[in-house]
């Protein structure tokens, strides 16, 4: 295993951790910064879950795993019918797209048109570490259509470590092809 692995691994949980400090105390920044800053978070997680996947870095398998992440907040515009930020990150409940059960069925559907087992984790990888990270703040059906709408701080932290060690023990071997 590369050294990018392993600083992924040590870099994902401070970020997670300073990331939502700042988030949280947004009352120093804009509403506009607090919103791109939060789905430019989201996206970075899963590219830090997402790099004991890759035997080497690539530019353009980063970007389609934190495109993959982020783009899921675009469910909030649609839902609002509104290209307007503040009605996007004011809404009281997320949208049943960011769940988990979006995420496996949007990465079942992956898997079985491409059956590539690699793209088909990332993409439920991606989408899980934006719905969990979500979730802890409140107001997200995690596992819609179950009434479960937050998780606590830690269980996010240890999910997304998980969702890292899934990755590294799916393709330490490289059982699978890259």
């Amino acid at each position: 295993m590369s050294k990018f692995h392993w600083l992924s691994l040590l870099a994902l949980l401070p970020f997670c951790l300073i990331s939502d400090w700042l988030i949280y105390h947004h009352y120093y920044f804009s509403q506009a910064y607090w919103g791109i800053y939060d789905n430019w978070v989201h996206g970075v997680i899963a590219v830090l879950i997402a790099l004991p996947v890759f035997s080497k870095l690539n530019w353009r398998n980063m970007l389609l795993v934190f495109l993959i992440a982020s783009l899921l907040d675009l469910d909030h515009f649609a839902v609002n019918w509104s290209f307007s930020l503040s009605k996007a990150i004011s809404l009281t409940m997320r949208p049943p797209t960011h769940s988990i059960s979006f995420a496996l069925a949007v990465s079942l559907l992956f898997g079985l048109s491409t059956k590539n087992v690699k793209w088909t984790w990332i993409v439920f990888s991606a989408i899980a570490s934006h719905v969990v990270r979500d979730a802890y703040g409140g107001g997200t059906p995690i596992c819609y259509p179950l009434a479960i709408s937050q998780i606590p701080h830690w269980f996010y932290s240890v999910v997304e470590v998980l969702l890292w060690g899934v990755s590294w023990s799916l393709f330490l071997k490289r059982r699978y092809p890259q």
